[in-house]
């Protein structure tokens, strides 16, 4: 019987696309990946832009692994196609109904919240036009709870939930040449603190994981001697941000740096010992597996792997605190008990893992079984000269995930231009 092929989209909008931005680009992979494992084949569609960008080796991924063609190219060829990179023109969308295809709306972003922030805050001028041509939306865990009704009861549409997927692929690449291949090393007290938070939306952001680490500065200054916080040399310049974290110990003693992205590698490699976490309603992310594949202690409050790292709960400063002091203590002489116990965490998740080859192959294959009622007159095939007038749909919102930024790190040295950004920033 012939192969069913998939397609999963993309969307390349210039020529410094890279895999290595977001953790929402590399989901793209990791489930090509599982569904070509699951016996299926797989094209990365490239919605049409304003122009076209060739695909090159540079953007991170293997090109002879992962096919990438214009959606224009092979509507005819798919029998689904999951819009995970980006959402497709409405025009495109009825065409590739009209023949059969389906389609699956798959989200990696907290939909419900970046709604309603974009509704409050930012005027709510971005409009959805083709769900009417989606079939189901595909749900990863930490989007059920806020998502799961919000969609159901809008879009009218069966609503799925679906494992999520991480993998060591890019991982392994982006460690390649750091020290210890970037494994974590024991060290000597005092040591190191990082968080990796977007900073972008209220889901991941940087304050409490401030607040932990100064209450163990307060409690044990012996053991924590610099906080660096990434994406987050925007908040220097804010001046609410100034003034509440000013009054902490750890930027009265300039134990706090305040910096620009960098790759969750590098600053692991160079100025990490222990990784402080704090999220609302986003409890996975690519940071967060990656830390403890690499052997971190990971501070956290995410209750879905609450069996790995040391686990707090919601907003309770304290106990993060006490779990991060016991990290800081304790994780050098329990190094091979961490490294087995976050085994069985990671494995959950892996895209080569035969149980979630068989979950996403019986989604699909459910979805295939549906039966279709094509139309009497269907729309036309779509060309490339109905969209460059256009302007692009939108990208995918991106989970506020991972900020995995480019080899080696992006960041740039912390100025003086603030009472904040007066800290010491990393030293290579």
């Amino acid at each position: 019987m012939k192969k069913k092929t998939i397609g999963l989209t993309i969307q390349i909008c210039d020529e410094k696309f890279s895999v290595w931005s977001s953790g929402a680009r590399m989901n793209i992979f990791y489930l090509a990946e599982t569904l070509m494992l699951a016996g299926y084949n797989v094209i990365i569609t490239d919605v049409p832009g304003v122009k076209d960008f060739p695909v090159t080796d540079r953007m991170g991924w293997d090109t002879k692994k992962y096919v990438v063609k214009p959606i224009l190219e092979v509507v005819d060829e798919l029998d689904m196609l999951i819009l995970i990179g980006s959402e497709v023109q409405p025009l495109i969308a009825r065409y590739l109904k009209d023949r059969g295809c389906k389609v699956v709306y798959y989200l990696v972003g907290t939909r419900y919240i970046m709604d309603m922030q974009d509704m409050i805050f930012k005027g709510g001028k971005h409009s959805r036009q083709h769900e009417d041509c989606i079939d189901e939306f595909w749900l990863i865990p930490q989007m059920v709870n806020t998502c799961h009704h919000y969609i159901e009861t809008l879009y009218k549409r069966p609503v799925k939930h679906v494992p999520f997927l991480w993998g060591t692929e890019f991982l392994e690449l982006s460690t390649k040449g750091m020290p210890n291949n970037g494994r974590y090393r024991p060290g000597t007290l005092p040591k190191r603190a990082a968080c990796f938070e977007p900073n972008l939306d209220v889901v991941k952001f940087c304050m409490y994981d401030l607040l932990i680490a100064e209450k163990v500065y307060c409690k044990r200054p012996d053991l924590l001697k610099m906080m660096y916080v990434t994406n987050s040399r925007q908040l220097r310049e804010n001046p609410m941000f100034v003034s509440l974290v000013s009054k902490l110990r750890l930027i009265k003693e300039k134990a706090a740096s305040f910096d620009s992205r960098y790759s969750v590698s590098y600053i692991l490699s160079h100025f990490t010992d222990v990784v402080v976490a704090h999220q609302w309603e986003n409890a996975l992310n690519y940071a967060y597996l990656d830390a403890l594949y690499l052997g971190y202690p990971l501070v956290h409050n995410a209750h879905i792997i609450k069996d790995g790292g040391y686990y707090y709960e919601g907003f309770d400063a304290e106990q993060g605190s006490e779990q991060m002091i016991y990290a800081l203590e304790h994780h050098d002489s329990h190094l091979e008990e961490y490294r087995v116990r976050n085994e069985a965490v990671l494995d959950r998740y892996r895209n080569t893992n035969p149980a979630n080859i068989e979950a996403y192959r019986k989604l699909v294959d459910d979805l295939l079984a549906v039966p279709v009622t094509l139309p009497a007159v269907p729309t036309p095939k779509p060309t490339l000269s109905m969209f460059r007038a256009a302007p692009p749909p939108p990208v995918v919102v991106e989970a506020a995930g991972a900020p995995v930024g480019g080899l080696p790190a992006v960041a740039s040295s912390v100025s003086s231009a603030s009472s904040v950004a007066s800290v010491a920033a990393p030293q290579s």
